[in-house]
């Protein structure tokens, strides 16, 4: 995709998507609204695809729509990483979970068993999966374009800055973000996040299903179990300690992408 495109296509992801969250903001201000705007929340969870389609087709027509959907049949990557897709988001959560309740010295939420997170994840990654469209402009197309023409860092690091922006309307609402979440452990996670996704792309040769499939699970998981301070009463250390392990993954990710680069000192 050209220069052009990619641009209009980070441009309209916002503005569609944002048209989505208006009627999440208004209500939180109790700001009285049309309850026919209700209806423009369904913008919220398809702004990026359509957003992905509309530019893509302007830029390589029905092709370049087929193309993009076709990253969702790769399944070609190594076994590891196959699994890693699949077990790293329950490790994560449920570790970030345990260990930040045990700094916190507070013990784990009797509410919190098992058959309840069963059915949270359950409920959770049903609706993540169909709704959250967000990896089809991110990784499908806005990344995919820079990877090819900057290389995986500066890729990932502009990226970053745009993948922050793109949910800075969930800190906009009455009482801050709805898991509670505070600005700078987000934005710590999220600019490791882009760093990881990245590489989870590349190492599975430019497929959308393990991008897409590791970042709802990741998702779901965070949902299901007490990690976020609003899940759990307020506690912020199992947050911390989830944005800790991904920073860990980020650098992880970094230096393998920087040894492959051929610049790691142990190969010079």
């Amino acid at each position: 995709m050209n220069d052009r495109n990619v641009r209009l296509t980070i441009v309209w992801a916002f503005v569609i998507s944002w048209i989505g969250i208006t009627p999440s903001l208004l209500k939180s201000y109790d700001i009285a609204y049309p309850p026919a705007l209700d209806g423009l929340v369904i913008f919220q969870y398809f702004g990026a695809l359509m957003a992905a389609l509309i530019f893509v087709y302007r830029d390589a027509g029905i092709t370049g729509i087929r193309k993009l959907f076709s990253k969702f049949t790769k399944v070609k990557s190594a076994g590891w990483v196959i699994v890693a897709v699949f077990l790293l988001p329950w490790l994560l959560s449920l570790g970030a979970s345990y260990t930040g309740f045990q700094l916190s010295e507070t013990i784990w939420p009797a509410k919190w068993t098992p058959q309840v997170i069963i059915s949270r994840f359950a409920a959770a990654i049903v609706l993540q999966l169909f709704l959250n469209t967000e990896e089809f402009v991110w990784r499908g197309v806005v990344f995919d374009a820079w990877l090819k023409r900057y290389g995986y860092f500066k890729a990932c690091a502009l990226l970053a800055v745009i993948w922050w922006a793109f949910h800075m309307p969930m800190f906009l609402r009455n009482g801050g973000h709805e898991a509670g979440q505070e600005l700078l452990p987000f934005t710590i996670m999220v600019v490791s996040m882009t760093f990881v996704m990245g590489w989870l792309y590349k190492k599975t040769f430019g497929s959308l299903l393990y991008v897409h499939l590791f970042h709802q699970l990741l998702n779901s998981t965070g949902e299901s179990l007490p990690v976020f301070p609003q899940l759990n009463g307020g506690i912020i250390e199992p947050f911390y300690t989830f944005i800790a392990i991904i920073v860990l993954m980020a650098i992880g990710a970094i230096a393998d992408e920087y040894r492959k680069a051929g610049n790691s000192p142990a190969l010079q």
